[in-house]
């Protein structure tokens, strides 16, 4: 019988052996699970987020934002009890799982154009990813002059409304005034309470039907009294 007391041929060996039985490395995980979501059981309309803040101005611009997410768009919008859930991956406890999707939110402190950058098209697995400015455009009749805390938090709520899947409301019934002027979270008539239940129902909309919502020619804003 073949006897190796070095084990210096059996340990190759073995070791190509476990290299044909070892099983192969597990895929990488694609995030399958949306980062927004919004679902209404009666009157109740429940809207939840992960979200990973990253950039300038540290805890208080963080806070800042989700403050302005939770508090212009839960409570009472006409009607519909709303209830907003920010989940910030940064400080939960919680671990992720490996196939939950995060909106990205980026805060940059100056001058610029906050905005939502989002793909060619919208879904809620994949909505695109904020970018807030803490200061005023150039060209703005303030350019370049900080925003108020209430005026950020503002902005990062609008800025949430298009990752929930709902455009820019801004000109909508000014160029023809047999339409008057609509108060939104998404206009430049921003109602000091925040959202409006025209907003919320457009947010549920887009997230049911993974289409993103605009003004023009939506039945629920004709809903609402404003045809088009």
């Amino acid at each position: 019988m073949w006897n190796d007391p070095s084990g210096l041929f059996i340990i190759p060996a073995l070791n190509a052996i476990r290299n044909v039985f070892r099983p192969a490395p597990a895929p990488a995980h694609t995030p399958n699970v949306p980062p927004v979501a919004a679902w209404r059981t009666g009157d109740n309309v429940t809207i939840s987020a992960h979200v990973l803040i990253t950039g300038s101005g540290g805890e208080a611009n963080r806070q800042q934002v989700v403050s302005g997410i939770i508090n212009n768009w839960q409570g009472d919008r006409g009607g519909l009890n709303v209830r907003v859930n920010i989940i910030d991956t940064n400080f939960t406890t919680t671990i992720r799982p490996t196939n939950q999707a995060v909106l990205s939110i980026e805060v940059r402190e100056g001058a610029g154009r906050s905005a939502l950058w989002r793909p060619p098209t919208w879904t809620a697995l994949n909505p695109g990813h904020i970018v807030l400015y803490t200061h005023f455009w150039e060209g703005h009749s303030r350019q370049f002059e900080a925003k108020t805390p209430e005026e950020f938090m503002l902005t990062a709520a609008h800025e949430f409304g298009h990752a929930l899947g709902v455009s820019d409301g801004f000109g909508f019934g000014y160029d023809d005034t047999r339409y008057g002027d609509i108060i939104s979270l998404m206009s430049s008539v921003w109602d000091s309470q925040g959202a409006t239940r025209l907003d919320v129902e457009m947010a549920l909309q887009a997230i049911g039907t993974n289409t993103w919502q605009e003004w023009y020619g939506n039945p629920l804003v004709q809903i609402h009294g404003i045809s088009r």
